[in-house]
């Protein structure tokens, strides 16, 4: 791909100029992930063979001081290639992060399908990465993460059987994350790093979070932050835990699964769930091993134990991308194994079906 940078405008007329049909999307994360679900398509016969070029916005340069981010300029360029005959060759794509999301006692999704303003798709979800938050995707990954340990479908079992309450946490997380960014500007990727499994557990066949333990990690990780600010160390822990239990009870009264899916910070929610599975893998780990003391002896037992410990640790110390790409390609074989390109409900909640629809991409 030419990383070359192109302003606004010109981009315009290089879609203007062209014959062939663009997908403009934020970020180089997003434009990996949609040539991989393409050419998946293209290669199972599900699409025409047209040629689609998928350009990411953070390489092109903004003309107009008023256009700052990457959501703005795809959302600029959307808008002026709206009226041009040429537009049918065009397609933006953008995060939907919080927006249309209605927050009160309870959560609700005033839009629960993908925004379309003529050549601008939003996500369905907050971010593409709302789409991976699919029982089946998650299925997939867990499975083939724990495929090395010969009780590999337990974890697989008892990560499935919480999924709703891994569901709940990365939805609390998330929004107490926004809550934080909106109060003291925190930032997301410092809440993301700050949660780890070491601060989950399961109880009751839930997993929750050691909530005092997990907010004293942050606030020594904020510290600097919360200092140049004029309130106390001790205020800011007790503040988080009000908005927290607040926005426990809010999701706990949001009974739809899909609207808890979609408002998840697709990074931050992503996190959670990743960790999530770590504390499955290594309670199921513990179970097992102790199992296996009750029915041989000790010295094999202790042998065998060292075996499993030295897989379990290199499981939770997957880096981040090869985790991500576990559930990237978790997400791309669910979608060819149970999407319908004309059943638009439930394959826009798996992937964003309208971009097909609107770049004419469907065989018929």
């Amino acid at each position: 791909m030419n990383k070359l940078l192109r302003n606004t405008d010109s981009f315009i007329r290089k879609v203007r100029m062209s014959n062939m049909k663009y997908l403009l999307v934020e970020g180089e994360s997003d434009s990996k992930i949609l040539k991989q679900l393409l050419k998946r398509f293209r290669d199972n016969n599900l699409i025409k063979k047209d040629k689609v070029e998928v350009q990411s916005a953070q390489y092109i340069k903004s003309n107009k001081d008023t256009i700052q981010g990457n959501r703005h300029k795809v959302e600029y360029i959307s808008k002026n290639i709206n009226k041009e005959n040429f537009a049918y060759r065009f397609v933006g794509f953008v995060d939907r992060e919080f927006r249309d999301f209605l927050i009160d006692k309870t959560i609700r999704d005033i839009i629960s399908s993908h925004k379309v303003s003529s050549r601008l798709v939003w996500s369905r979800g907050h971010s593409i990465e709302n789409y991976f938050f699919d029982q089946d995707v998650l299925k997939l990954y867990c499975a083939n993460a724990s495929f090395k340990l010969d009780y590999y479908e337990l974890i697989e079992e008892r990560f499935q059987f919480l999924y709703l309450s891994i569901l709940n946490l990365s939805t609390i997380l998330s929004l107490l994350a926004k809550e934080l960014n909106e109060k003291y500007e925190l930032s997301f990727e410092e809440i993301e790093n700050s949660i780890s499994f070491e601060f989950l557990e399961i109880e009751n066949n839930q997993i929750i979070i050691k909530i005092d333990e997990w907010l004293e990690r942050l606030k020594n990780k904020i510290k600097n932050k919360i200092e140049s600010t004029d309130i106390s160390s001790e205020d800011f822990l007790k503040e988080t835990r009000i908005i927290y239990n607040d926005i426990c009870s809010i999701v706990s009264l949001t009974e739809d699964p899909d609207t808890k899916k979609f408002i998840c910070h697709g990074h931050l929610g992503l996190h959670c769930v990743i960790e999530a599975y770590k504390k499955c893998l290594i309670v199921v780990s513990e179970e097992a091993i102790k199992n296996q003391i009750e029915q041989i002896n000790e010295n094999v037992t202790n042998s065998k134990r060292r075996k499993k410990d030295k897989k379990i640790q290199e499981l939770i110390n997957f880096s981040k991308d090869y985790t991500k790409s576990l559930i990237h390609l978790g997400w791309l074989d669910t979608i060819q194994r149970k999407s319908d390109l004309t059943n638009n409900s439930e394959s826009s909640n798996i992937f964003p079906l309208e971009i097909l629809r609107l770049l004419d991409l469907i065989n018929i």
